[in-house]
């Protein structure tokens, strides 16, 4: 794994909810790493940019990976 522990877990869940009256679909996911620093949290989502801790050492990306996930769940 690019940024958690292979020993830790990853967690996903969907919950059907309604929110002002409209069926809605509430995707999360939590796992166990060090997380986006809190300044970075947009950027992160944006095509083809990486938030400070990719460059550290961990396998080299595109910076795709949470703009295509984030386009598949809305």
């Amino acid at each position: 794994m690019k940024f958690s522990d292979v020993k830790q877990p990853i967690e996903f869940d969907i919950t059907h909810t309604g929110i002002n009256g409209k069926p809605t679909l509430l995707f999360s996911l939590r796992d166990y790493s060090n997380g986006i620093p809190e300044d970075e949290g947009e950027l992160v989502f944006y095509k083809f940019e990486q938030g400070s801790r990719a460059n550290s050492g961990f396998t080299k990306g595109m910076g795709l990976g949470l703009s295509i996930s984030k386009n598949i769940i809305e």
